[in-house]
């Protein structure tokens, strides 16, 4: 019966994050407009919060292959995916260690979330890096003008690429804070209502 329910919510909040990204509710991030902030993290964030690593890494491949599938398009899913589970990952170990090291709900919080971060901006950083030197080098000319007209310098490739990589990070930094804080007021919130919902959490555990 635990089992089902898990399968079901992870199913039901891998959903919602689907149904938000078709909804278009982003948030360009101003120097480059082509990163986009949007809340369809939140719930398959929730999924970690409320379920454990497993039901949020699966809540976040479900979400990958139906975005994978409806838009046709590899890459940008991809890097979606990468944002994600590499958040989670990083999520997970710091919120661990804060258990082995005793540490409360508080510690847990900070730890995954510094590490979370951390680990998605080297992710993210080096993902692009390959994209922009290997895959598609092409997509550095179409940033190039969006930095030049905020006054940086891009006379040279190596110098976009820096750019690109330094407010990439910016905006995977900020982006982690939009999925993480979010869903921790919802499950708190949630948990203080039904204590017992889906077990308690398992952040709290």
């Amino acid at each position: 019966m635990r089992r089902t329910t898990e399968l079901a919510a992870t199913a039901i909040f891998s959903a919602m994050a689907v149904a938000i990204t078709l909804a278009k509710l982003t948030v360009p991030f101003p120097p480059l407009p082509y990163l986009k902030f949007d809340i369809s993290e939140i719930p398959v964030t929730l999924a970690l919060f409320l379920l454990g690593p497993i039901s949020g890494l699966s809540a976040t491949v479900i979400y990958w292959l139906v975005l994978t599938l409806r838009a046709g398009d590899i890459l940008g899913p991809a890097m979606k995916f990468a944002a994600v589970a590499s958040m989670m990952i990083g999520f997970t170990i710091g919120a661990l260690l804060s258990r082995r090291a005793g540490g409360g709900l508080k510690l847990s919080m900070a730890l995954g979330l510094l590490l979370g971060t951390l680990v998605r901006v080297l992710t993210m950083s080096l993902s692009n890096f390959i994209i922009l030197t290997i895959i598609a080098p092409y997509y550095l000319e179409f940033a190039r003008p969006l930095l030049a007209s905020l006054g940086l310098s891009v006379e040279t490739r190596l110098g976009a690429l820096l750019w690109v990589l330094v407010l990439t990070g910016v905006y995977n930094l900020l982006h982690t804070l939009l999925a993480v804080l979010p869903a921790y007021l919802i499950a708190e919130a949630a948990l203080r209502r039904i204590p017992g919902l889906l077990g308690g959490g398992w952040l709290k555990k």
